[in-house]
């Protein structure tokens, strides 16, 4: 989930686009939802891993060239 001023979910016009990597592994095309219980956006994607290895997800919003999102970063281990 990402909130905060800059996303301007007001702006349908204007939508935001999800930049996400994983270290290893295959997503899925990520997707922004808007999310009327937080006022900001939701990300979903799927991971596909490779091996039993630690994964660093990373995602964060843009509109156009311009980032509008902190990154959000975390680590996955398949257990």
């Amino acid at each position: 989930d990402f909130v905060g001023p800059a996303l301007g979910r007001d702006i349908p016009d204007q939508p935001v686009t999800p930049v996400c990597s994983a270290s290893s592994g295959a997503m899925s095309t990520p997707i922004a939802q808007a999310n009327p219980y937080s006022g900001g956006w939701r990300v979903f994607f799927d991971l596909i891993p490779e091996g039993d290895e630690m994964i660093d997800l990373r995602c964060f919003l843009k509109r156009g060239s311009d980032v509008v999102s902190e990154t959000w970063s975390f680590q996955w281990r398949r257990e």
